[in-house]
């Protein structure tokens, strides 16, 4: 507990100084090797790790980076330029199984360049890299995953669809959305877990994340929230292989406040899970915005449109009270999983959400779970979050697998 304290102590001082020397301090400790012996790297490297990273490589990669946005991009991109020619030397040579393995690889060694990037036009030029490589692996992927585009006001949403193997004449399904540094692409595991209980997935970058992003739209208010919860509810109760009335939400993280979002915007939803969520403070808007690091803050003007910090304090005014009434309309069953030690994002904000949404919300705390519960997130709580959507989705009954 000690430790838990000290370090919320240092991330709270840590963001409070000027976005330059935030900057500075990152890459002195990148430079010094220090990096690699901080909780934001030990959280960081687990979750890529889930994600499909090598953790040899990653570690090793991490040794090359000695700050952010060129000198931390440029040798993480090579490296993914690296493993992507792999994968297409596999390829060439009928080695399917080494080709899929490491174009998803180079894609994820492309993201985590994407974490490194202060500004949209550096995580473009990532993205090119990214996609192709994604895409590669997707369609070599057996059964395939196919890609799903959403024309929209402003650009376009994309979303990736999976079906479980099996002759059921018909699938629940989960809408998969994305947390504040995640897009579809790292979404696989996730996937997989859900494919193994005989649930379809659809993992869509909402508007301003990922790829959806990148042909303009943004996440100005909750009705772009609403339209892509539309979208994806349309598109899987009229597709034959679904089960229209067992469709479900999940999201991690800030994905784990819109997945709940999208449950009450989107009445058709059956079921909703998410995994250390937030909660917004309408008293305490100012004071969390300025709290955050700026890595964060940087990822929050993306996807919402914004430049600074007081913009971003205007937009969480403009939609508090939008999310405190849709959060009071959720009325399918909800689960909020959050860890205990969670040093982001408090647990007591898992009980704010389940207080919100009521009689129908229950919270599952994971003892000494960070904020992705890293030590326990591929063998016990990934597993037990898609389980509860298949037992809510279902109505049957499953032990942890």
């Amino acid at each position: 507990m000690a430790r838990i304290r000290t370090s919320i102590m240092l991330a709270k001082v840590f963001a409070k100084l000027p976005p330059e020397l935030q900057d500075k301090t990152i890459e002195k400790l990148m430079q010094t090797g220090l990096f690699s012996r901080t909780d934001a790297f030990e959280m960081l490297f687990e979750t890529m790790g889930f994600m499909g990273a090598d953790p040899v490589e990653l570690r090793a990669l991490f040794r090359r980076v000695e700050g952010l946005d060129g000198a931390g991009t440029e040798p993480v991109r090579a490296f993914a330029r690296d493993v992507r020619a792999e994968a297409e030397r596999a390829e060439k040579a009928s080695d399917d199984d080494l080709a899929v393995e490491r174009y998803r690889q180079a894609a994820v060694y492309f993201l985590l360049s994407d974490w490194l990037t202060a500004d949209w036009d550096t995580a473009r030029t990532n993205y090119e890299g990214l996609l192709p490589a994604f895409d590669r692996f997707r369609e070599l992927h057996r059964p395939s995953i196919e890609k799903i585009e959403f024309p929209y006001d402003e650009g376009a949403l994309y979303a990736h669809l999976r079906l479980p193997q099996g002759k059921t004449d018909q699938f629940p399904a989960v809408v998969i959305v994305q947390g504040n540094d995640s897009v579809k692409e790292l979404m696989t595991p996730f996937e997989d877990i859900a494919l193994e209980r005989g649930m379809a997935t659809l993992t869509i970058d909402q508007p301003g994340w990922g790829e959806s992003g990148l042909t303009g739209t943004r996440f100005r208010s909750l009705d772009d929230l609403a339209r892509c919860a539309e979208l994806a509810v349309d598109f899987l109760a009229d597709h034959d292989r679904i089960a229209s009335e067992s469709i479900g939400v999940f999201g991690v993280s800030y994905g784990g406040l819109l997945a709940p979002l999208c449950a009450g915007l989107e009445p058709r939803f059956a079921a909703v899970v998410e995994l250390g969520g937030p909660i917004y403070h309408p008293k305490r808007i100012e004071d969390i915005w300025n709290a955050a690091p700026e890595v964060m803050v940087r990822r929050s003007y993306r996807y919402t449109g914004t430049e600074t910090r007081a913009e971003l304090v205007d937009w969480t005014r403009d939609i508090v009270d939008d999310v405190f009434d849709v959060l009071n309309d959720v009325t399918c069953p909800a689960e909020m999983v959050h860890g205990s030690a969670d040093r982001l994002v408090p647990v007591d904000d898992a009980y704010a959400l389940a207080d919100e949404i009521g009689e129908s919300a229950s919270v599952k705390t994971v003892p000494g779970g960070d904020h992705m519960c890293t030590g326990t997130l591929p063998d016990y709580v990934a597993p037990y979050m898609f389980n509860w959507l298949k037992t809510s989705l279902a109505g049957e009954q499953y032990g942890h697998q």
